[in-house]
């Protein structure tokens, strides 16, 4: 083979391996997807954090997951969750009912108020996977979703007196209380060298 052939083989050989590598780069920045909601990917980053955020509010930790078909089940109850945030969201846009900027402050307003600190409030979002701009659209799904349920509810749930009776009739257990009593305790702190009448 001539020293030409040898060349333009190799620069034919880098050429392919560059493309190839080109791919698989691009491959891998994708993101892994675990659901599209009409399009819109959920990655399973987002999954694993909405399963962590599942765990905290049931006060769990997730080395003491030793069942693997709980841990499964609580993986697809963070995936429902995630899907049904998606499609409100969706929806309400579809019918001008997104949450407004003013709402989406006053809610972040309120979340911030929960914490010591504004430190301690941005250390929250972040292990839940959130920057500021993030969190804030994350925010304006839950209230935007919120609103169109309850717009869906209002127009189509209709409870009549009667439904109320007989989810009373079938729940009695639900709404009677065994008899309860309640002591208290108060206690007055007064010095050792007080007056007689004074500690009457």
């Amino acid at each position: 083979m001539s020293a030409r052939l040898l060349l333009l083989s190799v620069v034919s050989a880098l050429w392919l391996l560059g493309i190839s590598l080109g791919w698989a780069s691009s491959a891998f920045a994708q993101p892994a997807v675990a659901a599209r909601v009409n399009g819109v990917a959920i990655t399973f980053e987002l999954l694993d954090r909405q399963f962590e955020e599942l765990l905290r509010e049931r006060g769990m930790h997730v080395a003491r997951l030793t069942n693997p078909a709980r841990t499964k089940a609580m993986k697809r109850d963070a995936l429902d969750r995630l899907i049904r945030i998606e499609l409100l969201w969706q929806q309400a846009r579809s019918a001008g009912l997104a949450a407004t900027d003013a709402e989406v402050d006053a809610a972040v307003a309120e979340a911030r108020g929960r914490f010591r600190s504004e430190e301690a409030f941005l250390r929250r979002a972040e292990q839940s996977g959130f920057n500021e701009a993030t969190y804030r659209a994350h925010t304006r799904k839950l209230l935007s979703g919120e609103r169109y349920a309850r717009r869906i509810v209002e127009r189509e749930v209709q409870v009549t007196e009667q439904d109320i009776a007989d989810f009373y009739a079938a729940n009695p257990r639900s709404f009677k209380r065994d008899e309860q009593l309640r002591a208290r305790h108060i206690l007055v702190s007064m010095p050792p060298d007080a007056p007689a009448e004074v500690q009457a």
